[in-house]
C-alpha cells in the first residue's frame, strides 16, 4: 500500500520536458503595468520641473525700452535711439525710430534726422518731404543741408546746388564734413564727378567719424 496522498483530480498532469501549466499571464500584465506607471510618474516629474524653472522673456521692444536712461521721455528714447542706429550706418533700421519720435513729439531735429537717413538709404522723395518739414518748422542751415542731400539724391540736382549755394555754404565754405558730403553729393547729381570726388575725399580724411564713413559709402556707390 503506497503512503503518498492521493492527488486532487483538479490538479492537471504534469508532462515532463512540457513548460508547467500554470496560467502567468496575469504576472506579466502586472510588471507591464508597473513598468508603464512608472515611466508615466518620471515624464510628469520632469514636465512639473520644466514648468517651475520656466521664466517667460520680456518682448524686444520692452527690452529695448528699458534701455533707455531713468527720467527720459518716450520720444527722446526714439530720438536718441534713431540718430544712434543711424550714425552706425544701419538707415533703414533707423528710419522708424525717427518716425516713432515724431509721432511722440514732433521737433525739427526729428523731422531732418528722418530725411537725413532716407536720403542715405537712397530714398530721396520721402526725404524730400522730412526735410521741407524740418525747415518749415525751423529754417536753419543744417536742415536745408540735409534737403539739398535729398534734392541730390532723388536726382535734382539743380535744386539741390540752388539750396547749397543759397541756404548753406554761398562761397562753397563748409562749416562741417557733412556739407561736404553733401556738396560732394549735389555736384555729382548735376554731372561735376571730379568735384564730388573731391568733396568726398575730403570729408573721408577728415575727423568725422560719421562723414568718413557715409563719404566712404558714396565714393563705392557713385562713380
Amino acid at each position: 500500500m503506497s503512503n503518498l496522498t492521493p492527488k486532487p483530480p483538479w490538479v492537471p498532469e504534469y508532462v515532463p520536458g512540457t513548460a508547467s501549466t500554470r496560467d502567468h499571464s496575469w504576472m506579466v500584465a502586472a510588471g507591464l503595468t508597473v513598468v508603464l506607471i512608472s515611466c508615466c510618474a518620471v515624464v510628469v516629474n520632469t514636465w512639473i520641473k520644466a514648468l517651475r524653472s520656466f521664466r517667460p522673456q520680456p518682448p524686444v521692444s520692452s527690452i529695448r525700452l528699458t534701455s533707455i536712461p531713468k527720467g527720459a521721455n518716450f520720444d527722446q528714447g526714439e530720438a536718441a535711439m534713431c540718430t544712434s542706429v543711424g550714425e552706425d550706418g544701419h538707415y533703414n533700421d533707423a528710419i522708424p525710430h525717427c518716425r516713432a519720435a515724431i509721432g511722440l513729439n514732433p521737433e525739427a531735429k526729428d523731422y531732418n534726422n528722418l530725411g537725413w537717413y532716407l536720403a542715405l538709404d537712397g530714398r530721396g522723395a520721402e526725404a524730400i518731404e522730412a526735410c521741407k518739414q524740418a525747415v518749415r518748422m525751423q529754417p536753419a542751415a543744417i536742415y536745408y543741408d540735409s534737403l539739398a542731400m535729398a534734392y541730390a539724391v532723388a536726382g535734382n540736382g539743380k535744386m539741390a546746388m540752388a539750396i547749397e549755394q543759397g541756404k548753406v555754404m554761398p562761397t562753397r565754405q563748409v562749416s562741417t564734413l557733412d556739407e561736404d558730403v553733401t556738396l560732394g553729393m549735389s555736384d555729382f547729381a548735376v554731372g561735376r564727378k571730379a568735384d564730388a570726388k573731391a568733396a568726398w575725399e575730403l570729408a573721408r580724411n577728415g575727423t568725422d567719424a560719421s562723414a568718413r564713413r557715409i563719404a566712404t559709402e558714396f565714393e563705392r556707390k557713385y562713380r
